[in-house]
Formats: C-alpha cells, sequence, structure tokens
C-alpha cells in the first residue's frame, strides 16, 4: 500500500469482486460488512464459512504469488 496505493486498492477490488465474493455466494454466505482489506461475513453453516474462508485463503495466496512472477 505504501508503496502504491491506487495500484494495491485495485488489486483489493479486484480480489474482493473475482474471488471473495463469488466463494461467499457458492457458499451461501452474505457480506455484511467491509472495513479495509477486510470483512464481515454471515453464513447459515460453520461448515461452509470454514471452507469458504480457507479456499479464499488458499485464492488470495495463489493470486499473491501470480503477482510476484
Amino acid at each position: 500500500m505504501e508503496q502504491d496505493e491506487d495500484r494495491a486498492l485495485a488489486r483489493l477490488k479486484a480480489h474482493r469482486q473475482e474471488l471473495v465474493e463469488p466463494l461467499t455466494a457458492e457458499y451461501q454466505g452474505h457480506v455484511v460488512k467491509l472495513m479495509g482489506d477486510g470483512l464481515l461475513a454471515e453464513f447459515a453453516s460453520v461448515v461452509d464459512a470454514v471452507r469458504c474462508a480457507v479456499l479464499i485463503q488458499r485464492g488470495i495466496a495463489e493470486r499473491g504469488q501470480a503477482a510476484r512472477q
């Protein structure tokens, strides 16, 4: 963020639109609130919430690795 705020913000928005929101919807979740680089989401099932969270973490890691190459 410190080095290139505009690019960091664009990547954050892309992560949310392309990865986080689709996975949240796929696992029947609902984004309640956005807070900087975090969010609060609710799920009917704790199992779905954990599965979704793990997939988001893996996806963010993969996207970060690809960006560094």
